[in-house]
């Protein structure tokens, strides 16, 4: 699809969007690619992914993280046999005071907050690779890159167009950028 990678930010090798806080309240598209784009996560069969044992980890460990993390809903996501793609909703702040406030620091932030997408990332990205050497033969198998990429989701169209693309992935593998 069109548009969804095009908002690649870069400033010190970061993704990021410079200045932007990612801590704030809103929706985030999330996309985090294998190391080498290594098909280690299962393998598409039509419109679904079977996933592969560590497929199957990674599954369990996303949910997990979403729900040690109250500030942080899960709206959908979809396990490819190289990367993952999910939308993070951030809500930190009580029911009626739930205005999404977009702001910009005029420096960047290159540590990570709590409470933050760069904080959910790596902590779920972490708990993955420990867990997995539990049953890995290759127990310094590097599983991830280094990095993840990153959209803010600005409205309801914006929204709605990233979980089709979620959703349709799996059909659409032959076409997916991270398909080799």
């Amino acid at each position: 699809m069109k548009g969804i990678f095009d908002e690649f930010y870069t400033h010190h090798n970061s993704r990021r969007l410079y200045g932007y806080d990612y801590s704030l309240n809103g929706e985030y598209f999330i996309t985090i690619v294998t190391q080498d784009r290594a098909k280690i996560f299962g393998q598409v069969a039509g419109e679904a992914v079977i996933l592969s044992k560590l497929g199957v980890l990674a599954e369990m460990e996303l949910q997990k993280s979403f729900e040690m993390r109250k500030e942080m809903v899960l709206d959908c996501f979809v396990i490819m046999p190289n990367h993952i793609h999910f939308i993070a909703e951030l809500v930190k702040q009580t029911p009626d005071s739930l205005e999404k406030s977009h702001s910009y620091e005029s420096k960047p932030v290159f540590q990570r907050k709590p409470k933050s997408i760069s904080t959910l990332v790596s902590g779920f990205k972490s708990a993955v690779t420990r867990q997995s050497r539990r049953f890995l033969v290759e127990k310094r198998l590097k599983i991830w890159q280094a990095n993840y990429i990153d959209h803010i989701i600005r409205d309801e169209r914006d929204l709605e167009e990233h979980r089709q693309y979620v959703c349709n992935n799996p059909l659409n593998w032959g076409k997916d950028e991270f398909y080799l």
